[in-house]
Order: structure tokens, then sequence, then C-alpha cells
């Protein structure tokens, strides 16, 4: 499958589905971007390049002015983690919904883009103390304060610190077990707490789940995303046989060439329900 077919394939709230950046009109917008373009192609193997990438289509798409992140740390992209807001925004059907972001990160990209493109308000977390720095730079230098707050939470716990009242939780888990090779990627990189945790994405999913029925009065829509696509059955089964009273929502994902899944669940006075939906796309 060609990559315009995934592109077309994205969620029709996305701005990027009839809108594809165009490298050679930004070069010529922003000097600093153009040292990063060869005609109308970018270097996606380059981490320079790719930071570039994020900090021209914030500050050009979502008028985010400062954004910047310290180096080895992941490179988001940008049209995809839209993809995943559109689509909790689909699934929440409210105007101004309290989110929290688990695992912000030090890009903070969820809630820039959820703040600029939905005017959504966010509570967001980590267990890094140089993320949550960075974030906090990036949240006072475009005076976000009112919008997002931070919490730093501990390595052993997803959500069970958590107290206040949210619409749903958004989550972009660790891929990987402990064995994988984060410098195998290429410029989009990443630290090691962010691409890889013990037991991998299932273990992490799994125990999100399980802390979820302990903040169902608290959250109303858990989400996450998946990695694997044997995983997304693994977890769905795992709600099915521990609950009895959940409803469960999916989608896929295309990110480029890659795909992804989004898996959503609430718990509610019912026996289970599962709603597939492969509307929801998305682009690397």
């Amino acid at each position: 499958m060609e990559r315009t077919n995934f592109n077309q394939r994205m969620h029709p709230l996305n701005k990027y589905l009839n809108h594809r950046p165009d490298y050679l009109a930004l070069s010529k917008k922003y000097h600093w971007f153009a040292k990063h373009v060869k005609g109308r192609a970018l270097d996606y193997s380059s981490d320079e390049a790719c930071n570039a990438l994020v900090k021209v289509l914030l500050l050009e798409d979502f008028n985010i002015k400062y954004w910047k992140i310290p180096d080895g740390y992941l490179v988001p992209t940008v049209p995809q983690r839209l993809n995943y807001l559109c689509w909790i925004k689909e699934i929440l059907q409210k105007n101004d919904p309290v989110i929290l972001d688990i695992g912000t990160g030090a890009s903070l990209i969820y809630p820039l883009l959820g703040v600029a493109e939905f005017n959504w308000n966010f509570v967001a977390t980590d267990i890094d103390e140089i993320a949550i720095q960075n974030a906090r730079k990036i949240i006072e230098k475009n005076e976000l304060e009112g919008k997002i707050m931070l919490i730093k939470v501990e390595k052993t716990q997803i959500i069970r610190e958590i107290t206040q009242n949210f619409d749903v939780s958004i989550c972009n888990p660790p891929f990987y077990s402990s064995d994988y090779n984060a410098e195998s990627l290429n410029g989009y990189g990443g630290r090691s707490n962010e691409m890889k945790t013990p037991g991998g994405e299932c273990k992490f999913i799994g125990d999100y789940i399980d802390e979820s029925w302990g903040k169902r009065q608290e959250v109303e829509w858990f989400t996450t995303l998946v990695g694997v696509k044997s995983h997304l059955k693994i977890m769905m089964d795992y709600l099915n046989t521990q609950f009895s009273n959940v409803l469960i929502k999916t989608t896929t994902f295309y990110q480029g060439k890659t795909l992804r899944w989004g898996l959503a669940w609430k718990f509610i006075e019912k026996t289970i329900t599962i709603e597939e939906d492969n509307s929801s796309q998305s682009d690397n």
C-alpha cells in the first residue's frame, strides 16, 4: 500500500487529511528549516531534521512559538499524535473535557496539540524529572499555565496517584521490552524509559487496566495506543475476563507505512460490549 493511501485514511477531523505539509514552502518561510530540505524532501534519518520538522509544524499550524527537547528524547510525529486526539474527540463528543496525559514526555506533544486544536485542558504526568522540567519550560514560554498542569509521578505507578476527575486518560506506552535497542530507530530517537519497559507494552497496558478499575469513579474513559496488533486482542480479552461491566472501543491508525491501534474502555452498568471502528487513521 502506498503512503498516499494511508494519508487518505486519516481521521476526518485531522487537518493533515487534506493539508499535507509543504516542506519547500516551509523552507522558504523559515530559514532555519531550509537546511533540512532538499527539493521537497526531508532527511528523516537526521535527529536535527526531525526536531526541526516538529518545531516548524507546531509554529505554522498551531501557533506554538516555542518548542525544544533535550538531545536523545523521543521526537513525536505531529500528524499521528493529532489523529489520536481526533479519535478521543470522537469518543467524548464534548467541548470542554479535562484530559489526563500519562507519560507526557519532554515534548509535551499531546497537551500542546489538544490545547491548540480543541482548547482542551490537561494534566500531564511523567516519571522523568528532566522531561518534567523541559515540559514546564514549554508551558511557560507559550503562556499555557492556565491550560496544562504537570505532575511528577513514581515509576511504579501509572494512574494510582491521580486524585482529581478526568473525562479521559490518554497514553502512548513504551512499546518494547527491556532488551530492545532504542538506537535502532532513525531520527525520532527516544530514551530508554520512553521506548522500553520490563515485560513490554502488554505488561504496561495490563498494569494500566488493573489500576483503571480503582479509578473508575475519577476517569470516564481510559485509552491507550497499542503498537502490536496481537497485543490488542490480548488486552481486549484481558478486559473481558477481568470485568463484566466494561465498554470497549478500538480503532486502527495508519502512520506512513506503520500501523498502530487504539484501545479505549469505560466501566458501565451492563455486560461487555465491543465496538470496532476502522474510520480513525493517522499519518507519520
